[in-house]
């Protein structure tokens, strides 16, 4: 009885054991990368950024940057900057979620916002093809979408806006919440710089995603400017945080925006700001800024070489767009060294950003007033604005006062030409431009 009982409970602890590590049949293999890749494009036609993000991670093997020698040791090069761009476009598209984004919309007014309010089968661009007019309460602003509607008299649509405005919310807010953010960012900037190390990287948003009718093709040039563009928004964190304006927007008018000050109150307060703070952020911005003009210029420079297969791509009608914006980036980035004269720029406009950021703009150091309250107007002290200006550029005030309207009209280009491979394509219901 005691040999049959042992044999039992062999025989049991075999099944179980078989069982746990997938009985007969063997073991489930772990699923390649490539399935991987295709596992985070299918989460991502279905809308589920997040998942798609997990997937990309798990490919990448750690979320950390500091591993990138052993990721692409791991994983061939191709795929791993396929899942290095996949997860930086999740993060861009997950920002919006991010803490800090959410408590911008708070100050304004707004709920927060979700990812699926846009993408996926409830998002509002699937429900663009399917509904005559989609609900759009869950998108960025709804509740100020009549502000740019019709508004008339002294009701103008900034006033309308600043209604929205959470009492006490003041634009070093909107700053603070803005650098947040950029620890968010720098995660992206880390995967795209690994992308960028693999010359042939290449990747395909999915149609599915915004309810197009292709995906979106993008190569090693639209990586590299995705990459200045990170690296540029890091710039404009940084300046947000380097001059005071400490205005509370929703002081200035009442629910139905009347005026709550004088044009004289107005003055007064304006005069209070643009002064450099003493924890300014200029030594960050100019190294982000440079970042962003040398990666900008790699992308450009590629494209004119020939770069084929992305969003950026070289044709008859946009080559001198295209050339136009080269000599623009290069003499901005020129002006980070000395003074450079902006290319495409009439009448001559000589900039010298490394003069400003050498000796940045000080409100607080010089000696008139921004603004004055003459005839019943605001008025801008030239010799104050001078002097502000003369820190980064030649531009004289007065004498040149057609400048800006004459470089707008130089410039002037009809630039949807250098995104001919989105051009009249679908987003939900919403066509791209006028023709592919």
């Amino acid at each position: 009885m005691f040999k049959r009982t042992l044999a039992l409970v062999g025989l049991v602890s075999i099944i179980f054991a078989g069982g746990c590590s997938g009985g007969g049949g063997g073991s489930t293999p772990e699923p390649t990368v490539p399935e991987q890749l295709q596992t985070a494009k299918t989460y991502l036609e279905t809308g589920d950024i997040a998942s798609a993000r997990a997937t990309y991670s798990a490919i990448i093997g750690d979320a950390a940057a500091t591993t990138v020698a052993k990721v692409i040791k791991s994983t061939p090069e191709p795929e791993n900057a396929e899942a290095r761009v996949g997860r930086a476009l999740c993060d861009i598209m997950l920002l919006i979620e991010k803490a800090p984004f959410t408590a911008i919309l708070a100050g304004f007014g707004q709920p927060a916002w979700a990812t699926s309010s846009v993408f996926g089968p409830t998002g509002y661009l699937y429900l663009s093809t399917t509904e005559t007019n989609p609900d759009e309460s869950a998108l960025p602003f709804y509740n100020a979408r009549d502000c740019w509607k019709g508004a008339t008299g002294h009701y103008h649509s900034y006033r309308c806006f600043i209604t929205h405005m959470t009492s006490g919310y003041i634009i070093p807010n909107i700053a603070a919440s803005l650098n947040e953010l950029m620890t968010s960012v720098d995660s992206i900037i880390a995967d795209l710089s690994v992308a960028i190390g693999t010359a042939g990287a290449a990747y395909n948003i999915p149609k599915a995603l915004y309810t197009g009718d292709a995906d979106i093709p993008l190569n090693h040039a639209d990586m590299v400017q995705m990459l200045a563009g990170m690296y540029m928004l890091k710039a404009a964190s940084d300046f947000a945080n380097s001059w005071n304006f400490n205005i509370d927007l929703s002081s200035l008018v009442d629910s139905n925006g009347n005026s709550l000050l004088s044009k004289a109150q107005v003055v007064t307060l304006l005069n209070q700001q643009f002064g450099l703070r003493a924890d300014n952020r200029l030594s960050s911005a100019r190294t982000n800024l440079q970042t962003a003009l040398t990666y900008s210029l790699a992308s450009l420079q590629e494209v004119l070489a020939g770069a084929s297969g992305g969003v950026l791509n070289l044709s008859t009608d946009n080559q001198s767009i295209y050339n136009d914006l080269n000599s623009l980036v290069s003499s901005v980035n020129n002006s980070m060294s000395g003074r450079a004269a902006l290319e495409q720029v009439l009448p001559i406009v000589e900039v010298n950003l490394n003069d400003f950021f050498n000796n940045p703009a000080n409100g607080d150091a010089i000696a008139s007033d921004p603004f004055v309250y003459s005839g019943g107007r605001i008025v801008a002290v030239e010799a104050y604005w001078q002097q502000m200006i003369a820190t980064a550029c030649n531009y004289t005030l007065r004498t040149h006062i057609k400048m800006f309207s004459d470089a707008t009209r130089a410039i002037a280009r009809p630039y949807y030409k250098l995104f001919n491979a989105i051009m009249g394509h679908k987003f939900g219901n919403f066509q791209a431009g006028g023709g592919a």
